[in-house]
């Protein structure tokens, strides 16, 4: 049995290992008049970034860059790699940030740009809307932390808060064509929440955000600047055409685990809350199926 469970989670590792899940969807890029844009964004941006370089077309022109924790961080031929903190944003990610939104604007209607996500690009890429500082954001990114919110809840606000993220890398991106290549670490896998974004429509509005914080009691809390910003409601902006594509994420994962010995149930896929309670319903999962395979996941503190 032991050996089995091994096997099983091997399987799942690999089905979201960034750089295999990503290759099928590369095959046969077609050679274009322009250049090809590569922004990889997420601690699992430099695994997908030399993925997606060794699948270019052969001669093709690019740029790219990534940008990663400080942990994931390596250096990668012809990329500009830039590490940055997480969970709380500092200097170094706005700076990033800013190179995001330099190369953007280069786009012509020729080239195609790339976009590589994964989890933890929310606090990796900051890029504050003018009138919000850098160190404003940090500290939504503290008090939304202390009070427990959860990650779409706090994408919800840092979107309104942003250049990039809500759609604001696609908007940026246009008029050149831009594909999302999706690594999900969030419950659900909306693509609105993970990395908050930056190549979907936002998850709602300023006034929605402002709604938020003040039932959580902790509008108050928020930076002066913060405050006035999500006090004025924002005019909705149209998206230009995207295609994104969820290329990894959890539920992929149990569905591999199953298909390999084509026995194995999913009981749930969504297993959230406290850890001790999460391991208690598995228990008494396999109490009532003896002899059965039964697969789990989710996101537990």
């Amino acid at each position: 049995m032991r050996q089995r469970a091994v096997k099983l989670f091997e399987v799942a590792v690999n089905a979201a290992n960034p750089a295999l899940a990503l290759r099928p969807y590369l095959a046969d890029l077609p050679v274009i008049a322009g250049r090809y844009v590569l922004i990889s964004i997420g601690k699992a941006a430099c695994s997908m970034m030399e993925e997606a370089i060794a699948n270019l077309p052969k001669d093709a022109a690019f740029e790219a860059i990534a940008v990663t924790n400080y942990e994931n961080a390596r250096d990668i031929e012809r990329c500009v790699v830039m590490a940055a903190g997480h969970p709380v944003p500092d200097e170094n990610g706005e700076a990033a940030g800013l190179a995001v939104i330099d190369l953007l604007k280069t786009t012509t209607v020729n080239d195609v740009v790339l976009t590589l996500i994964s989890g933890g690009g929310s606090a990796l890429l900051p890029a504050p809307i003018k009138g919000v500082s850098l160190a404003d954001k940090a500290e939504v990114s503290r008090i939304l932390l202390g009070a427990g919110v959860e990650i779409a809840a706090m994408n919800l606000v840092r979107q309104q808060l942003s250049r990039l993220k809500g759609g604001g890398m696609a908007r940026l991106a246009s008029p050149a064509k831009l594909k999302g290549f999706i690594l999900s670490d969030v419950i659900g896998d909306d693509l609105r929440v993970i990395a908050s974004g930056p190549t979907v429509a936002p998850i709602a509005t300023r006034t929605a955000a402002r709604e938020l914080l003040t039932n959580l009691n902790v509008f108050g809390q928020m930076p002066a600047s913060v405050q006035a910003c999500l006090k004025v409601n924002a005019p909705e902006m149209a998206l230009p055409v995207s295609e994104n594509t969820l290329i990894g994420s959890n539920g992929q994962s149990l569905r591999a685990m199953q298909a390999a010995f084509g026995d194995g149930i999913i009981v749930n896929d969504s297993l959230t809350g406290d850890v001790e309670d999460a391991a208690a319903f598995i228990l008494q999962s396999a109490h009532d199926n003896p002899a059965k395979t039964l697969i789990f996941g989710g996101e537990t503190p």
